[in-house]
Order: structure tokens, then sequence, then C-alpha cells
């Protein structure tokens, strides 16, 4: 509505969607520390929950074997993610679940983690196996005895993709990890007696994430206990530290005594976090540690920063995932038994869902600051609108500005780039603009409006600049010149008053000339008759008659 009538100017329809009648609402929140907990909303899988575990987003399954898991919100909002199912790899879904975005399938079928890079392009890992020499072991002559010197072992990539979804760069373990590395507890010797086709999940990777700062790759394979630290693009391997294996390339295993880990992730702080399943751990035990790896002359050395155990009824052999919080809280998912807490750095449970009996086992639990980062509108003050639904202003003739406004209403600081231009080429003006979340910016744009302008479209386009794509905001007024109001105020561009003493200016266009004679004289001869304000302007004399006495008073107007 507009301040300064009730009349109705602009209306928004929304639509909402009902949940899901065939999926249970899975979470109820057992403790909560409303003052402590890290504000925004929680991405179980493919179900967003709010502090008090009511679901406020589903994102659809495309099919009973095609879902969702998230892994990032995009800096444009939407998600991104592991589409599992009917090879659809890494995607991105908008915030209604339709699939945007999908790696091409035929250069392999993403899994595990897809990340996005901070250029545009993202990364992912990919399966492919080989046939070489079996690994050496107490089944080495039954091997030989049955004929055996070569299985499939099956390995990862890492690839990175374009905006398309094509394959930009690659790096294999295959080609960097010595094979006379692997953990014999995820290899059954009899599995290839029985079969032997079957596949060795040698290396079993199961996140990777680009470090821009560094140019650095961050690789965890799970198979190997062990997290490698690579150079980009060059490919060569900085690193490799986890669990000792006979090739001797890898450092700290007694020290950081990891095994079968997940998700590690870098920090704001420098220090890097994972999930610790312990499977090699007598007592088994599971775990959420913080830790940095420091160079000092080519020297490496381990430091445990922090860490939060997990009783022994969360320990998970497999799955689980954490991450720390902005407000420094961290939050671990114990995703084999579908147990989620926050903690504080004092391991202080902040807290606390549990899931319904049929939800079993959660893959990632991800904390998003909310649904809408970028939502950005442009707005100007009181214009009017014609019966085309054209949006009309009016400004002073000579020097003057027209203000727009620009309003960001998601949770996030964005930087916008605005142009203003116009049919009459009177304005061509580009700039910049940061405005913090939930802010608004004015922005004044300088015009030298013209006499008698008249219908002057200006346009002005609003762009966040966003790594990701993102939608445009677009604002196109009609302007027209008005030079009754020289004190213009911005607020009143929506009406143009009339001179209050405008002699002789029968046809109201700010100017007594001979447009307004002929007037008069088509009135006189009944050619054409004056109404309203028009009629009593005509009545120069005020003798309550329009005559060829206003002519002449008219006349002496122009020529004065």
């Amino acid at each position: 509505y507009s301040d300064r009538s009730p009349e109705l100017i602009d209306q928004i329809l929304i639509n909402t969607y009902s949940f899901p009648t065939d999926r249970d609402l899975p979470v109820q929140v057992i403790y909560i520390d409303e003052e402590n907990y890290s504000s925004g909303y929680t991405f179980v899988d493919d179900v967003v929950i709010d502090m008090y575990g009511n679901p406020v987003l589903f994102m659809p399954a495309h099919s009973p074997t095609r879902h969702f898991i998230f892994t990032e919100q995009l800096d444009n909002g939407d998600f991104l993610g592991i589409g599992y199912g009917s090879n659809y790899g890494g995607v991105i879904v908008d915030i209604y679940g339709e699939i945007i975005y999908n790696t091409d399938p035929s250069l392999g079928n993403v899994h595990h983690d897809f990340r996005s890079m901070g250029n545009g392009n993202f990364i992912g890992l990919i399966y492919s196996n080989v046939r070489d020499t079996a690994p050496a072991g107490s089944w080495t002559t039954s091997f030989e005895q049955n004929g055996l010197y070569e299985i499939r072992w099956l390995y990862d990539e890492i690839v990175e993709f374009d905006s398309l979804g094509n394959e930009v760069w690659r790096w294999s373990t295959n080609d960097y990890f010595n094979k006379i590395d692997f953990d014999p507890n995820w290899f059954d010797p009899n599995d290839f007696l029985l079969n032997p086709s079957d596949t060795f999940d040698w290396t079993h990777c199961n996140a990777v994430f680009y470090d821009n700062q560094e140019s650095a790759i961050y690789l965890s394979s799970r198979h190997l206990s062990r997290i490698t630290k690579i150079s980009y693009p060059s490919g060569d391997i900085i690193w490799m530290i986890g669990e000792d294996m006979p090739s001797g390339e890898v450092k700290f295993g007694d020290e950081m005594q990891i095994s079968s880990q997940h998700a590690v992730n870098l920090l704001e702080n420098g220090n890097l976090m994972l999930f610790d399943n312990g499977n090699n751990k007598t007592p088994l035990e599971s775990r959420c540690i913080e830790f940095n790896i420091s160079n000092d002359n080519s020297e490496l050395s381990y430091n445990l920063i922090w860490e939060h155990v997990l009783p022994s009824a969360s320990y998970i052999y497999r799955l689980g995932d954490c991450d720390r919080l902005p407000n420094g809280n961290t939050l671990i998912n114990s995703g084999n038994v579908a147990a989620i807490l926050e903690v504080n750095n004092a391991n202080n449970i902040i807290w606390e869902p549990i899931f319904h009996s049929n939800h079993t086992s959660t893959y990632r639990a991800e904390r998003i600051k909310g649904l809408y980062p970028l939502i950005s509108s442009l707005t100007i003050e009181n214009f009017k609108k014609d019966t085309l639904n054209n949006k009309l202003v009016w400004l002073p003739t000579g020097e003057t500005s027209i203000k727009y406004t620009i309003h960001n209403e998601g949770f996030d600081a964005y930087t916008y780039t605005y142009n203003v231009s116009d049919r009459e080429n009177l304005i061509d003006i580009s700039g910049e603009v940061e405005i913090e979340a939930n802010s608004s910016q004015d922005i004044f744009i300088p015009i030298s409006v013209p006499l008698n302008m008249i219908d002057n479209q200006i346009a002005f386009m609003l762009s966040p600049n966003t790594i990701h794509p993102s939608d445009d905001n677009y604002l196109v007024v009609r302007a027209s010149s008005c030079e009754s109001n020289p004190g213009y105020i911005l607020s009143d561009m929506g009406d143009c008053p009339k001179f209050p003493n405008m002699v002789g200016d029968i046809n109201s266009d700010y100017v007594a000339n001979v447009s307004d004679v002929i007037l008069i004289s088509n009135h006189i001869i009944s050619l054409s008759d004056l109404t309203g304000d028009g009629l009593i302007t005509a009545d120069l004399n005020q003798d309550t008659l329009v005559d060829l006495l206003d002519i002449i008073l008219l006349i002496n107007i122009i020529l004065s």
C-alpha cells in the first residue's frame, strides 16, 4: 500500500507445499540450551529441521532409488549434494528440490562428497578399477594354488567439474598410492576364492575439499585410514597422515590413532577437523577431533587441539560427520546409530535430537543459516500505475536525481552491481554497493531532465555478485518532466502539481503559447469545448465569459 493513500498498489501470492504423507517426521529434540545454540537450521541428509526438531523442508525423492544427500549451500541459495541413484552423481537442487545441475554420468558416478571450489567449479569423488597383482598375505599360497595372481582393485579418483558438468582436472589414487599399503581388515580372501571376478574396495575415499587459499586438496581415504594433502593443480602429494603402512610414506600413525575416518574439513582458524570412527581401536571408540599439522623447516608435527569422545553406545563403524559452527560449537553426527549432538568447546551438550525408530542412520548433518541467503529487491517511492500497470514518476526539469532503494533481505552480506539507463540516453550509470544482511541502501541517480520529457523509460538492473548463477532484479519506470515542482522532494515522484498561478496555460503544459490561443479560439467558434480547469483558466479577465477579449489578453501575455 502507498503511504499517501489506501490504494492497493501491489500484491504477492505465496504457495506452500504439504509435508509428504509417505514419510515420518523424523526428529524429537530431547535437550536444547537455546541461549548457546548456534542459530540456523540443520540439514539431515535430505530433511531440514529447526532447533525444535520441526521439519521445515523436505527434498523430494525422484524415485524409490534416487534421493539427495546435502553437502553444502551455495552463495546463491541453491543446495549442492549427491544425487544417489540413476547416475545423477554430483547435483545442484533448488529450494523446490528440482535438479538444476548434474555432472556428466559418462565421466563416472560421483559418490560420498561433492563440493564447490570457490571459483564456479566443483570437486567430487569417482570410482574406478583396475586389474593388478593380488595383495600379499597369509592367503597368497591359496591364491597361487587356485591360479589367482591378479584381482580387480577398486580405487578413487578426484575430478574437478566445470559449471556445465564437464571434466576439468583429474587425480587418481591408483597413480599416487602404493598398493603394498592396504588394510587387511577390508580384504576377505574367501570372496576371491569363491568369485575370482570380485572387486577389492581398496581406498574407499569418502571426503574431499579444496582450499583456495593454499591451492591444495584434502582427501580422506577410509579404507587406508589416511588423510592426504595434494598440491593443486600439479597433483603432487604434500603429505600423508594416518595409519602406518608398509610403504613408510604415511606419518603420525601412533600419534593420531585414527581409523576408518569421515568428513575431513578445514576450519577458518586453519586447523583440520574429522570424524574418527575408531574401527581399529581397542576398545572401540568414535570421536570428533580438531588438529593441525605444522611445518617447521620441512619437519612436520601433529598437534591435537580438541576432541569430543562419544559414549560407547554411540560408537559407529561407518558413516559419521562433525563440523565447527559459527559460534564455536561443534555439530557431531554419529550416523550409523542416527545420533546428533551439538556440543561446546567444554564438551557440554547444547542440543540433542533423537530420531524416529524407523530412521536408523544418517549420513550427514550440516547446519545452515537459513533457507534463503540471497533475497534482494528494488523499490522506488510513491510511483503511480496506469491502466497497463506501468510505473509512472514525474521528475522536475533541470538538474535533479531519482532515488532507488536496494533491499538485502537475506541472511548474508552481499555486494551488488547496479546499472541505470534510459531510452533517451540521459542516464548510463553503473556502480557497486555492499549491503549487510537485512539492510537497505538508497541509491541517488543524477539526471538532467529536459523540458517536455514524456514517458522516458528508465531501467534499473541489480545483480548480486555471486560465484554461482543468481537472478537479476529489474525495475522499469516511465518518467515525465514536471516544471511545477522546483522544490522537488524525492518522495513526491508520484505526482506533478499544477503551478498555482500559471496564467494562460489552457492545456496544462506549464507554458502559455500559441497552442493555448488555438484552444480558446476553437472554443469560441464551437469547434471544441473547454471544460473544468481549462475553461476556468481561459477566462483571463474573469468576466465569466470566454471570448475575443480573453484571446487579446493571452496574446499580450505571450508577447510580454
